[in-house]
């Protein structure tokens, strides 16, 4: 009797263990969006967020059918949050699904009256905002550790990849522009840094940087000195003392307080003050500068001075034997010896004018002074 009553419930405990085992390990979400009279919506932003902290998981936008998808994503329980300026925020809960495509067929939004559209968007606060091909992310909702850098902020945005150089990625594509708006009460500080290196054949470097800036003015030092082939800066270094985007290819003078895409001014070998060492020879180095950005209203300004200088030493050695038959041959000994120094001080100054939206005035002087001794013995 007691047998009769097992034998069913191990098959129920083993049928239940099958569809569990069933289910795949992610699944594909989706659906349409309409409103309670039937129209589609268009471009609203939905979010996955897991359920246990909120946070985000995974983020689309609907189409101009309404539809909308979350490809591949783990087959697990989440917040499905939809939002859209003209509609109530919706919130639903949805569970793992049994097959590969979780349909969750047509999701309706209530429209919402121009009284309490203030209020609703204001206790709607969301992590992101999709504007066409522009993603707005509120940094306040992702939590990063007092002190650290902006590529700790972006490392924790869903959707974002920082590699190991820096490089930022989305979606398996660069993003061309970032931008990021600072509250007043942080656009002003300080920072700096500096490294120093020791090695053996007596090599040794360092170099430093100091940043003092606030909503009009930004002051910036900078120096370096090395034996082991750097001649100059390089290009961070220099995007911090000078401003990320005051040496573009486009004179549209935004001192280095705004964003206009990649740093296009090539500089001169000579009196360049980034790093051009070409391979050749051994050379000792030293350099230094300041800069000073002023950019208030319709009036700009910039100020800046630069030092480098370069000793490079060069020998080079080479021995021939050749024969001309079995007994006889002679010998080829060459030796070529070059010491060059190379110095320029550089001195740039800029002020922009502007009286209307269609009428500004740009004056630009830039001076540079530059030396160049070189002794060449050849044996």
């Amino acid at each position: 009797m007691q047998i009769k009553r097992i034998f069913p419930l191990l098959l129920i405990v083993l049928f239940s263990g099958l569809v569990q085992a069933q289910k795949p390990a992610r699944t594909t979400i989706k659906g349409v969006l309409q409103d309670t009279t039937h129209e589609v919506i268009p471009f609203a932003t939905m979010m996955l967020l897991n359920p246990a902290d909120s946070a985000l998981v995974n983020y689309t936008s609907s189409n101009v059918k309404g539809e909308f998808t979350f490809s591949n994503v783990k087959n697990s329980a989440y917040l499905f949050k939809v939002s859209h300026m003209s509609y109530l925020p919706l919130q639903k809960l949805i569970q793992p699904s049994s097959t590969a495509l979780n349909d969750l067929n047509i999701v309706v939004m209530k429209p919402i009256s121009q009284m309490l559209m203030e209020v609703v968007i204001r206790a709607a606060k969301a992590p992101l905002r999709i504007k066409g091909d522009t993603v707005e992310y509120d940094a306040t909702t992702f939590k990063v550790a007092p002190g650290s850098t902006v590529e700790d902020l972006l490392r924790r945005l869903p959707g974002i990849d920082v590699d190991a150089d820096g490089n930022i990625s989305t979606q398996g594509k660069d993003v061309k522009r970032m931008y990021l708006e600072l509250k007043a009460e942080f656009k002003k500080g300080s920072f700096g840094k500096i490294s120093v290196a020791a090695g053996n054949e007596q090599r040794w470097a360092g170099r430093g940087n100091y940043n003092r800036f606030n909503d009009k003015t930004q002051f910036s030092v900078i120096g370096y000195a090395n034996n082991i082939n750097q001649t100059g800066v390089n290009w961070e270094d220099y995007g911090e003392f000078k401003g990320n985007n005051s040496f573009n290819e486009f004179d549209n003078g935004d001192f280095g307080f705004n964003s206009s895409g990649r740093n296009m001014y090539y500089f001169s070998s000579i009196d360049s003050p980034v790093n051009n060492y070409d391979g050749k020879g051994l050379t000792k180095n030293y350099g230094g500068g300041t800069n000073f950005n002023y950019d208030h209203k319709k009036t700009k300004f910039n100020a800046s001075y630069f030092y480098n200088q370069t000793q490079l030493d060069f020998l080079q050695q080479s021995n021939r034997q050749t024969f001309l038959d079995a007994n006889s041959s002679f010998t080829k000994n060459d030796t070529l010896q070059n010491s060059d120094f190379r110095s320029s001080h550089s001195i740039a100054t800029r002020v922009e004018q502007e009286f209307d939206s269609a009428n500004k005035l740009i004056v630009k002087a830039n001076i540079r002074f530059s030396n160049n001794n070189n002794t060449t013995i050849n044996n």
